[in-house]
Formats: C-alpha cells, sequence, structure tokens
C-alpha cells in the first residue's frame, strides 16, 4: 500500500517531533533586526541635545502612530 501525503496535526494537538535550530530562525532573525533597531535608537537619541529630547520623543511618537494605521490599512493576508 502506498503512503498518502504527510497529514498535519489539527488544531490543539501537539506535535511529537521537537523543535531544530532551523524552526527558531526565523525568531532569532526577528529578535537581531529588534535588537539593532532598539541600539539604532538609543544611539541617536543619545545623540540629541537634552533641551530637544522633548521635541524629538514627540516627533518620534506621531511617526509611529502614523504608521500604525498605514499598516493596518493594507490588504489583509488571503488564508487557506
Amino acid at each position: 500500500m502506498k503512503p498518502g501525503p504527510p497529514q498535519s496535526p489539527r488544531v490543539g494537538e501537539a506535535n511529537s517531533e521537537p523543535l531544530t535550530w532551523r524552526d527558531w530562525r526565523p525568531v532569532l532573525i526577528a529578535a537581531l533586526i529588534a535588537l539593532l533597531v532598539g541600539g539604532g535608537l538609543i544611539a541617536a537619541f543619545g545623540g540629541v541635545s537634552p533641551y530637544d529630547r522633548h521635541d524629538v520623543l514627540a516627533d518620534l511618537t506621531s511617526t509611529v502612530y502614523w504608521l500604525v494605521p498605514a499598516q493596518s490599512a493594507r490588504a489583509p493576508l488571503s488564508r487557506h
């Protein structure tokens, strides 16, 4: 008898195979990018005069508030 295609686990069922480093690679890459961006922001913010930090922080906050709606306005991903 010929084996069929592999079955994916149902929602809520545990996967019996242990995770490998290849499974964690996307998480590690995202963590590295977050560390680089965070370190860059800290380094850039450290070069700002103490008198201008309030204005820089306000501008950064308004940029984040602008980016969030722009990102959520994208078309949702189709799920198959």
